[in-house]
């Protein structure tokens, strides 16, 4: 089935939206996971740095109470570590959507030696799925991992 200028640009167009709509969601995941790993730390410093102090300063504190604020100081430290080993670090976030972007790059830079039929079929089909399902892994992650760091989703 040989596909004609006008319905190559619609279908390049088409997929060029499901493109920008999962560029854009890794933009909103980077966002939320500096939001996060920011607030984690905000709470562990002040647990770790002003509360525990404070209240071991004073005598009629139960060890007990400080010694929950102690571990929340630690329960933050541990969480941004989960959050880094799951490929969810905004470090990572930011490499995966980079190589993302540079994916759909390097497939639109074939774009202008194209010949329609076979090779404008075969361009449709490395973009859609790069588009759609070519989330990259972090270099974190292991291959049999999603970014996430949900293994059982490939199986």
């Amino acid at each position: 089935m040989a596909i004609g200028n006008k319905e190559f640009v619609e279908l390049v167009t088409a997929e060029m939206a499901a493109c920008e709509k999962n560029a854009e969601k890794m933009g909103f995941v980077t966002a939320a996971s500096r939001g996060t790993q920011l607030s984690i730390a905000g709470i562990g410093i002040v647990a770790g740095s002003i509360v525990v102090p404070a209240l071991a300063a004073k005598a009629t504190i139960a060890r007990s109470t400080v010694a929950a604020w102690g571990g929340i100081a630690g329960a933050a430290n541990a969480a941004q570590a989960a959050l880094a080993s799951s490929g969810l670090s905004p470090e990572q976030t930011v490499a995966a959507q980079k190589a993302y972007l540079a994916d759909i790059s390097k497939i639109f830079a074939e774009i202008s030696s194209l010949k329609y039929g076979p090779d404008s079929a075969s361009f449709l089909l490395r973009l859609r799925f790069q588009c759609r399902m070519g989330v990259p892994l972090t270099p974190a992650s292991k291959p049999d991992v999603l970014p996430n760091g949900d293994p059982k989703a490939l199986k």
